[in-house]
């Protein structure tokens, strides 16, 4: 019984690991979209005072 029972706590583990990893990955990906996101609004905004001024 012990040894199943460390088995299924192994595999829990794992998995709990793998969905930690998972999400952090998609945090990252999100925060980068974000980052990039702000840039392309800030170039745009950028462009849109040099046009004005022009």
């Amino acid at each position: 019984m012990g040894s199943i029972t460390k088995l299924a706590a192994t595999v829990w583990n794992l998995l709990s690991l793998r969905r930690f990893v998972h999400s952090l990955s998609f945090l990252c990906s999100v925060f980068l979209y974000i980052y990039i996101l702000v840039d392309v609004v800030k170039n745009a905004v950028n462009f849109g005072a040099v046009a004005v001024d022009e």
